[in-house]
């Protein structure tokens, strides 16, 4: 029983950690995940900003964006659009 009280603590963080990556910004993620100072993070998202910009005023959609450059997935687009 002591067993299986240790492995539901042990999901139960599991997926509260992964829960909150999910609502954290580009930058709180980079931050956390990869170690990056503040403005290292400012510096990438700036130049993946500029990339998607410049994608777009070529007719391209990349809806990979933000997995190409932070290894997110698309919901996070809209961040880079503001």
């Amino acid at each position: 029983m002591g067993r299986c009280r240790g492995y539901e603590k042990v999901w139960r963080k599991y997926w509260y950690n992964l829960l909150n990556l999910n609502i954290m910004s580009i930058k709180s993620i980079l931050m956390r995940r990869d170690d990056m100072s503040a403005e290292e993070a400012d510096q990438l998202i700036a130049e993946a900003k500029a990339d998607l910009e410049e994608r777009i005023a070529n007719g391209e959609m990349p809806d990979d964006i933000c997995e190409e450059w932070f290894g997110l997935e698309p919901d996070y687009i809209f961040e880079l659009l503001d």
